[in-house]
C-alpha cells in the first residue's frame, strides 16, 4: 500500500497529461478494431454485390479513416505517454536524491555501494515503467473490451455476454498464471542483480589490486556465473511469456469457435445477418490483441512493487533525522562544552565493544589528542561523537545536551571533520574545497590550502586551482587528497574541529608544519585529534591513551613523558623509528 500511495501521489501532478495519454492509447486501440470491424463489413458487403458502389462509400470512407488515424494516435500515444514518464522519472530521482540527502549519517556506514546503484539506477526505471507498460496496458485492455463488448451488443446481446466473459477470464487467466509461475523467477532475478551490482562496484574499486595480483581470469569466471544465473532465470520469463501468450492465442480462438457456434444459427434463422458476423468475429480478434500486454504489464507490476519497496526503505529515515533535513532541534546547545560519559560503541558485524566506558571533556577551546596504535578503538570513537557509529551505553553530550537527541543539521552547525578516507569528487581543486563553504573567496582558499601545506604543490600545477582532482582524487596522492580534506574541513571554520589521522601522507618536516599551524589557527575551537603519530601534542590540553578500546593513561605530554608509561612507550618507538629511518 505504501509504494502504491506513492506511486499515485506521482502522478497527480502530471495528471492532464497521463489522461492524454490514456487516451491516445484508447483511441489507437478503438482505430484497430474499428479498422477490423469497418473492413470486414466492407468485405462482407462488397462479397454480396450490392446494387451501387455508393452502399459501400460508408465503410470505406470508414476503413480509410480507421488506417489512417491508427497511426497518428499511435503516435501521439508515444508522445504524450513518454513526455509523462520522462516527468515521473524526474519526479522520482529528485525524490530518490532528497530522500538520501535527508538520512542520517549513521545510515551510511551501513550501506553497500551495490545496493545505491541498483536503486538509482535499475529501481528507478522499474518506477518509470510503471505507467508506461503497467498502468497505461492494463487501462487499454480494459477499455477496449468495452468498446468491443458495446460492438458485439449492437449485433446481439447474448453474443455480447459469451464475448464479455471469454475476454474477462483470459485476461484474468493469463495475468493469474504469469503471477504465480513467473513469482519466483522474478524475484530470483531482483536477487541476482542485486548481488551483481554489488559485486561489480566492489570489482570497479579494486581493479588494480586485480591486475596487480594478476585474477582477471577469477574475475571473469565470477562474472560469467552471474550472467550465467541471470541468463537461466530470463530464459525461464521468456518461456513463460511465451506460454501465457499461446494460450492467449489459443482462448481467443475458442472465443471466436464459440462465436460462431451460437451466431451460424443466428444467421439461418435471419436473426442477424451474415455481415454482421463477419464483424462479430473480426471485432471479437481485434479487441483480444490487447489482452496480449496484461501478463508483461502484471509481470513489471511485480517489479515495480519489489524495486518500490526497496527504494521506500532505502531512503526511509526512520524518524532519526529531521522530517525534511532543515529543521532544527527543539533545544539546541548552549555551548561547545563536550562531555563523553561511560560511552561504550559496539558495532552489529562485532561480537565485542569496540569502545569500553569512555569519559572524557573537552571544554569550549579545549584541545584533546586521542592516541593509541591501530585498532585501540580512537576511530571508532572519533565516529560515536560525530553520530556515525551506535552508541550502546553511556551519553555524549554537547553544551549539556544529549547527542542521541540532535539531528545531523545540529551536528553540522558544530562540528567538521576530517575522517581517514575523505571523498574527492571529480572535480577542480576549488569546487571540492567549496564544499564547505560556497561562498568563499580566493583569498579565503588560499588561507586554507597554507594552513593544510599544500598551497605550494597547488601553486605548482598549470591550472592551480582549477586542476580536476579525478575520480576519488586518483589525480592526486594520498598525501595530497588528506591535505585537500584537511583544508576543506579548515574552510568551515565550525567550533568543534575532529581529525582522524590528520597527517596521514605528510612528511615529518610538513607534519610538523601542519601542526604549530592547527594550533595557532584553532585558538578559540575545541580540536579533537586522532592519531598515532605522536607529533605536536606539547601543545594540547590533555592526551588520551586508548588500548584495546579504553583510554589506559591521560594527562599532558609533559606529565605523561614523565609517567613513563604507555604514551612515553610509544613516543620512543616513533622516535627510534625516525632516527633509523634517517641513518639509512
Amino acid at each position: 500500500m505504501r509504494v502504491a500511495r506513492t506511486l499515485i501521489r506521482w502522478i497527480q501532478p502530471h495528471f492532464g497529461i497521463a489522461l492524454l495519454a490514456l487516451l491516445m492509447g484508447f483511441l489507437a486501440a478503438g482505430s484497430s478494431v474499428g479498422l477490423m470491424s469497418t473492413s470486414g463489413y466492407l468485405i462482407a458487403s462488397a462479397a454480396l454485390h450490392p446494387a451501387t458502389i455508393l452502399l459501400l462509400w460508408t465503410p470505406i470512407v470508414a476503413v480509410r479513416f480507421f488506417g489512417l488515424s491508427r497511426g497518428v494516435f499511435r503516435y501521439l500515444e508515444r508522445v504524450f505517454s513518454h513526455e509523462f514518464t520522462f516527468r515521473i522519472l524526474s519526479d522520482i530521482r529528485v525524490f530518490v536524491f532528497r530522500g538520501m540527502a535527508s538520512l542520517p549519517l549513521s545510515r551510511w556506514q551501513f550501506m553497500k555501494s551495490g545496493d545505491w546503484l541498483q536503486t538509482v539506477m535499475a529501481d528507478v526505471d522499474s518506477l518509470q515503467d510503471f505507467y508506461l507498460r503497467v498502468l497505461s496496458p492494463s487501462l487499454v485492455a480494459m477499455l477496449s473490451g468495452l468498446l468491443g463488448s458495446v460492438i458485439v451488443a449492437v449485433v446481439d446481446i447474448r453474443l455480447m455476454v459469451w464475448f464479455a466473459l471469454c475476454f474477462v477470464l483470459t485476461g484474468m487467466g493469463a495475468v493469474l498464471l504469469s503471477h504465480q509461475l513467473g513469482a519466483h523467477p522474478s524475484r530470483s532475478m531482483t536477487f541476482e542483480k542485486k548481488n551483481f551490482y554489488t559485486r561489480l562496484v566492489q570489482l570497479v574499486h579494486g581493479m588494480r589490486e586485480v591486475l596487480l595480483f594478476n585474477r582477471e581470469a577469477a574475475v571473469l569466471s565470477e562474472l560469467e556465473e552471474y550472467q550465467h544465473s541471470w541468463t537461466a532465470l530470463r530464459k525461464a520469463m521468456i518461456r513463460l511469456e511465451g506460454l501465457t501468450d499461446g494460450l492467449i492465442v489459443s482462448a481467443t480462438a475458442f472465443c471466436v469457435w464459440g462465436m460462431l457456434w451460437f451466431a451460424i444459427p443466428m444467421v439461418t434463422i435471419h436473426r442477424i445477418t451474415g455481415v454482421s458476423l463477419v464483424v462479430v468475429v473480426l471485432t471479437t480478434l481485434a479487441s483480444f490483441e490487447s489482452i496480449a500486454s496484461l501478463p508483461g504489464a502484471f509481470s513489471y507490476l511485480r517489479q515495480v512493487l519489489d524495486a518500490g519497496n526497496r527504494t521506500l526503505t532505502l531512503v526511509a529515515d526512520d524518524g532519526r533525522s529531521s522530517s525534511a533535513g532543515k529543521e532544527q532541534s527543539a533545544t539546541s546547545p548552549m555551548n561547545g562544552d563536550l562531555r563523553v560519559h561511560a560511552v561504550s560503541v559496539s558495532w552489529p558485524s562485532s561480537a565485542r565493544e569496540t569502545v569500553r566506558s569512555v569519559s572524557f571533556e573537552a571544554p569550549w577551546g579545549s584541545k584533546i589528542a586521542i592516541v593509541g596504535p591501530s585498532g585501540s578503538g580512537k576511530s571508532t570513537l572519533a565516529n560515536a561523537i560525530l553520530g556515525l557509529a551506535p552508541v550502546t551505553a553511556g551519553c555524549i553530550e554537547l553544551g549539556g545536551m544529549d547527542a542521541a537527541h540532535m539531528t545531523d543539521l545540529d551536528r553540522e552547525r558544530w562540528f567538521t571533520a576530517v575522517l581517514q578516507s575523505p571523498y574527492l569528487f571529480n572535480a577542480p581543486i576549488h569546487q571540492n574545497l567549496k564544499i564547505a563553504r560556497p561562498l568563499s573567496s580566493d583569498e579565503d582558499l588560499w588561507e586554507a590550502v597554507n594552513l593544510a601545506a599544500i598551497a605550494d604543490r597547488i601553486s605548482e600545477l598549470p591550472d592551480g586551482f582549477d586542476t580536476l582532482v579525478g575520480e576519488f582524487g586518483t589525480l592526486m596522492s594520498g598525501g595530497e587528497r588528506q591535505r585537500l580534506a584537511l583544508a576543506r574541513a579548515l574552510l568551515r571554520k565550525q567550533a568543534i574541529l575532529l581529525l582522524d589521522e590528520p597527517t596521514t601522507g605528510l612528511d615529518p618536516i610538513a607534519e610538523e608544519r601542519f601542526m604549530e599551524s592547527l594550533w595557532k589557527v584553532t585558538q578559540t575551537r575545541t580540536v579533537l585529534v586522532t592519531t598515532h603519530r605522536l607529533v605536536g601534542l606539547d601543545r594540547v590540553d590533555v592526551i588520551l591513551v586508548m588500548e584495546n578500546g579504553q583510554i589506559v593513561e591521560r594527562g599532558t605530554h609533559a606529565g605523561l613523558v614523565a609517567k613513563r608509561g604507555k604514551y612515553w612507550r610509544m613516543l620512543m618507538a616513533q622516535q627510534d623509528m625516525i632516527l633509523g629511518v634517517n641513518s639509512r
